[in-house]
């Protein structure tokens, strides 16, 4: 891969619920560009998008910054997560799938490591 970019969205809201509980909405949308150069494939870029949505009752007070951010981050990071999974599991494998299509029953091997690339391209450009 020669370049690539992940780039997140998040859209935050919070209503109060009884029991001085708050339900938080989390809306992430992540838009990941990968510039792949190889001998074998040429010049190729990828790239989309993905949205997911999530919801979470916790007990917070909206005046402190860190009880805030106590339930706000587990919250981005494991939207960010389960987004990375889906796309290493989804996108790639479609990629694959096509690039297998073109190629008319290519090398296996070769289309496996190309996959592997991106898979591990994808999950280091989202650390």
């Amino acid at each position: 891969m020669n370049s690539g970019s992940w780039e997140a969205t998040h859209v935050v809201g919070a209503s109060k619920q009884p029991g001085g509980k708050y339900e938080v909405q989390l809306t992430t949308t992540v838009s990941v560009a990968m510039d792949v150069q190889s001998a074998e494939m040429g010049d190729s870029r990828l790239g989309g998008s993905l949205t997911r949505q999530g919801t979470k009752t916790a007990a917070m007070d909206p005046a402190d910054a860190a009880s805030v951010m106590a339930v706000l981050g587990p919250m981005l990071e494991e939207m960010e997560g389960s987004i990375r999974n889906s796309l290493d599991r989804v996108y790639l494998t479609r990629n694959r799938t096509i690039v297998q299509m073109i190629r008319n029953g290519g090398d296996a091997q070769f289309e496996q490591k190309f996959v592997k690339e991106l898979s591990t391209a994808v999950a280091a450009a989202a650390l």
